[in-house]
Parts: structure tokens; sequence; C-alpha cells
């Protein structure tokens, strides 16, 4: 069936643009990195020379939310692409599990940032 073979097609090629979330954390942390340098930069000519506030993934003010923003990435768009390739070919289910485990990595990232951030006010509250 055509319309079969075209919804494959573009799963295919949304699982190829999100192959970084597949990778190594290393990796999957340097290229998230990379893109939101981007991304921030993008935002900053919005401000700068259209005047215009940018979107929450585009706004280089909200950096500390990075974490959180690629763990919610993961979840909302990576995982539901390649669960629904894994169900068609098992050779897709390392993939959906890599991005498990790089979402977790984002998630205890997040955690980390905030503490800092909650440790941050307990000392300047202290200092008061």
């Amino acid at each position: 069936d055509e319309g079969k073979m075209s919804t494959l097609l573009s799963a295919l090629m949304t699982a190829s643009d999100l192959g970084a979330s597949t990778k190594p954390w290393s990796y999957q942390k340097k290229v998230a990195f990379l893109v939101a340098e981007e991304f921030w930069s993008q935002g900053d000519v919005e401000k700068s020379e259209l005047s215009v506030y940018p979107a929450p993934l585009m706004n280089r003010d909200l950096k500390q939310e990075l974490p959180q923003m690629q763990a919610g990435f993961c979840e909302g768009v990576c995982l539901p692409v390649y669960r629904a390739l894994a169900c068609l070919s098992p050779a897709f289910k390392r993939m959906e599990e890599a991005v498990r485990s790089n979402k977790e990595r984002w998630k205890k990232m997040a955690l980390e940032m905030e503490d800092r951030e909650d440790n941050m006010d307990s000392v300047i509250v202290r200092n008061l």
C-alpha cells in the first residue's frame, strides 16, 4: 500500500533526523549543546533585531533549563518514533533503549542543576 510506505518512509526520515538522541551519552550531550547554541544564536537575533521575545528553546536566558527541555524532547518526540519503529523491527529496540537512557541522564542533570540553584538560594539567604 502506497500510503503505508509513505508513512514508513516519513518515520524513517524522522528517526534519521533524531539519530543523535540514540547515540552514547557523551556524543548525545555534545550534539544537544551544539544545536542549543545554534538556537540561542537565533534567539539573540530575534531579540536584538526583531524585538521579539524568543521561544523558550531559543532563549539563551533560559539555558539552565536545557536538560529539562532535552528530557521532554526525548520523551515527547524521540521515544514515540523509536517505540513505533521498534514494533516493526527489533533492530530499533536498541535505539529506543538508548533514547530512554539519555532521557534519564538529562533528567538527572536537570535535578542536579535544580539542587545547585536551591543551594545557591540558601547561601544567598544566609548571607543576607
